[in-house]
């Protein structure tokens, strides 16, 4: 409160000012809780036992408060908005008094004691917010996805700025962008170390997502140069082209590392929605607007089917992660549940639109015959083996113990 309260709270001191700075913290703090629609009686309830002794209160126990004039109300029985309602109209020099601290005996003792309620709430909430820790990033890891996401940016920014007759410049980065991604990959493979994990097991880069990331950046370059000459003479819009291209196959490349339902279906969307978009490329075309629109509302439709499939995964497991829910999963012999199996169902039938296995492939033939020639390519080499990443990935981690349900149904699509 000494050393950065003015420059948090915007506040110069004044002799005698720290008790009104004391009270503006706390007040900064309830509003920042709010913002995030956070109850302060969760942060107090989680971390009661680390309430210091508080005079006249019984340890782990909220200290009551006074809110107003001849009215006191314990701070657990109040929602954060209820607190913010109550200070926000006051004056600073109220604020002391509202928080329930006397401001004559303030003054003469100079702090708040250590057994004042208010301090007990300022170390609970100094608690509370100590308990975050910031995730770990492996930049090396995360390279290829960092230099895919700079080239993006690079190619809508130039894209801006060229006149339409210099427009090929940008297939020219989206490749060079493309083989600079593979860099850091060939970089990785050759490092000693194993694998790298980051955001607690839900991206992990290892052998197998190196090899991925290799195929799909490859992939990639080869339809850039099958897409440069057609576009070109085709008369279609070039940058926004090749923006869609390297965002779906950035999705694919995220694909590669994903270990948690919500980072598979984010990089699944982020592949699929550019993909939708490049099938319709040619609008003047009958036969390339069907593709579109039939790619769309089958990709879309089997999005639903997946993503209900994992919202089940998670309610029996109460977790994304699928070493999580491989953990928690268990239909071999008949141990499992209706619900265990069905969302096994779900999930595996999502995937199977998006690789269009039989009977779910029928948006395919015209989709492909209807898309430009250089988007079927992308579409039949690599976003299909992006959909088998994954359908694998969670076949693998998350079903092990449930070889009972996925064995048939992959007998079947095959």
């Amino acid at each position: 409160v000494d050393e950065r309260g003015p420059e948090i709270l915007g506040t110069t001191l004044v002799p005698g000012g720290r008790q009104q700075l004391h009270a503006m913290l706390f007040l900064e703090i309830c509003r920042h809780l709010a913002m995030a629609r956070i109850e302060i009686v969760a942060a107090l309830e989680t971390h009661a036992h680390d309430l210091p002794p508080v005079a006249g209160v019984a340890p782990g126990v909220v200290p009551q408060f006074r809110m107003e004039p001849e009215m006191e109300v314990l701070l657990v029985e109040r929602t954060l908005d209820d607190v913010v309602e109550l200070l926000a109209d006051e004056e600073p020099r109220n604020l002391l008094w509202i928080i329930g601290i006397d401001g004559a005996r303030y003054q003469r003792a100079g702090a708040v004691g250590a057994d004042h309620p208010a301090r007990a709430v300022l170390h609970v909430l100094a608690a509370a917010a100590s308990g975050f820790k910031a995730p770990y990033l492996d930049y090396h890891a995360l390279a290829p996805e960092i230099v895919m996401a700079g080239v993006v940016c690079m190619v809508l920014l130039l894209d801006l700025f060229l006149p339409e007759h210099r427009k090929w410049m940008t297939a020219t980065l989206g490749g060079f962008g493309v083989l600079g991604a593979l860099i850091p990959v060939l970089t990785l493979a050759v490092s000693s170390q194993p694998a790298r994990v980051m955001f607690n097991g839900a991206y992990v880069v290892d052998d197998y997502s190196l090899v991925l990331k290799a195929l799909f950046l490859i992939a990639t370059y080869v339809v850039i140069l099958l897409s440069t000459t057609y576009v070109d003479e085709g008369d279609y819009y070039e940058g926004e082209y090749y923006l869609l291209l390297l965002t779906s196959a950035l999705g694919m490349v995220m694909m590669s590392s994903s270990r948690d339902l919500v980072s598979v279906f984010v990089a699944l969307e982020f592949l699929s929605i550019p993909a939708y978009m490049m099938a319709a490329w040619r609008k003047r075309d009958g036969l390339s607007n069907e593709a579109g629109v039939k790619y769309y509302l089958l990709g879309v439709f089997a999005s639903a089917i997946l993503l209900y499939g994992m919202s089940l995964l998670f309610g029996v497991s109460g977790s994304t992660r699928l070493a999580d829910i491989g953990a928690a999963v268990r239909v071999d012999g008949g141990t499992g549940t209706a619900l265990q199996v069905l969302a096994i169902v779900f999930v595996i039938a999502g995937f199977a639109f998006k690789v269009s296995a039989v009977p779910f492939h029928t948006w395919a033939p015209d989709t492909y015959q209807g898309a430009p020639t250089p988007v079927t390519a992308f579409l039949s080499v690599a976003s299909k083996a992006a959909g088998f990443v994954g359908l694998l990935t969670l076949v693998a981690l998350a079903f092990p113990a449930a070889s009972d349900v996925y064995e048939p149904m992959l007998w079947v699509l095959a």
